[in-house]
């Protein structure tokens, strides 16, 4: 991811993995992130390609206004993974990693 993502040291980080065909990554964002701006804020949102020459497919969904960091995996590669892929880190040790989800990690159950 370039650049990489900012404050990966810092006490509590989330990286996101997420789609914009992926109804769960939209419930996320709608739900969780866009009305909480604090914890939108300790969050890099990595965007993963529908396809190696495209990033997203004709009709994504609108992605909300977050105060969440925006990056996005290059195309090229065949990215095999069920998003959202989220990964919570404190102080730059990955504590949990949890695919096709977010909640757990993001300590909201």
């Amino acid at each position: 991811v370039q650049p990489p993502p900012s404050g990966l040291d810092d006490e509590l980080k989330y990286l996101v993995f997420y789609g914009r065909n992926c109804d769960h990554c939209r419930d996320m964002f709608n739900d969780d992130l866009a009305p909480n701006p604090d914890l939108a804020a300790r969050v890099t949102a990595v965007e993963v390609p529908v396809g190696q020459k495209q990033l997203r497919d004709p009709n994504p969904w609108p992605m909300p206004d977050t105060a969440c960091e925006h990056r996005q995996l290059p195309l090229g590669p065949h990215w095999i993974m069920t998003t959202p892929l989220t990964i919570r880190l404190e102080n730059g040790v990955v504590q949990c990693v949890e695919e096709s989800g977010h909640e757990e990690c993001m300590l909201l159950e």
